[in-house]
């Protein structure tokens, strides 16, 4: 399915992905107060609760703990139990678009567009949280996995005002994107499914969806790839620290 599609579904309820999901709520309900106005914070401190909250996460629930909580998850799809997986999760909370002023989500992209070439053969690890739905959550384009740049679609490249190492980018928004531009009219496919995680490959073109929605949406994210894939160590430019970590179920 990997291969076909670019992605699988995985259930929640039934690999017991909600005990983790309760978890993660728990802190997320402790830093972020719902009697509180979140939507009239400034960019900047809203991301700076983000990241607190963010850390806390990692503390204890980072990719490494999660892969071991539950090993045959990534023994069956990626029929190995050695790979290399980001050393943290990044926590994304897109607050209601007709409540914020400003950009709020990721445009589309591919794992190469921010990393080297052998990130074409990294997965992403995609866990809805909180508020997710269909209408809020991620999109893609079909078999967009195996498009090829330049061929398919052509980028051009856009400054966007994050300042690096700030705490927007230290939650992982870019100071600078990719816009692309596809050579044939195509149109994008919802990425969600009530209930289930989603496993996909970092080649298939994705992006965040616009909340519509009442309410801040969360989710979790992660990437990984497998020990045979895997080249050399990279520094995570927000963070200064080694994005990988090797795991060995």
């Amino acid at each position: 399915m990997l291969k076909k599609n670019g992605f699988k579904y995985i259930e929640n309820k039934k690999e017991n992905i909600i005990s983790f999901i309760n978890d993660i709520e728990k802190i997320i309900d402790k830093n972020f107060d719902p009697k509180k106005n979140l939507n009239s914070l400034s960019f900047d401190n809203f991301n700076k609760l983000i990241f607190k909250t963010q850390n806390e996460i990692n503390r204890k629930h980072h990719p490494i703990n999660f892969a071991k909580r539950f090993p045959n998850i990534f023994k069956r799809e990626l029929s190995s139990d050695k790979f290399y997986f980001q050393h943290y999760f990044y926590l994304r909370a897109t607050r209601p678009a007709n409540k914020v002023k400003g950009k709020q989500s990721i445009n589309f992209h591919r794992e190469t567009f921010q990393g080297p070439k052998w990130f074409k053969n990294i997965f992403n690890l995609w866990i809805p949280i909180k508020n997710c739905s269909i209408n809020n959550s991620l999109e893609y384009y079909p078999k967009s996995h195996k498009f090829i740049l330049n061929k398919d679609f052509s980028i051009e490249e856009i400054d966007l005002p994050i300042k690096k190492r700030s705490y927007s980018h230290k939650v992982g928004n870019l100071y600078r994107e990719k816009k692309i531009n596809f050579k044939k009219n195509i149109s994008p496919k919802k990425l969600f499914k009530k209930g289930k995680t989603v496993l996909f490959s970092g080649e298939l073109i994705h992006g965040n969806v616009i909340n519509k929605a009442n309410k801040i949406r969360f989710s979790l994210d992660a990437r990984l790839i497998l020990q045979k894939n895997f080249k050399r160590h990279i520094i995570q430019g927000s963070n200064n620290k080694a994005y990988f970590k090797k795991v060995i179920l």
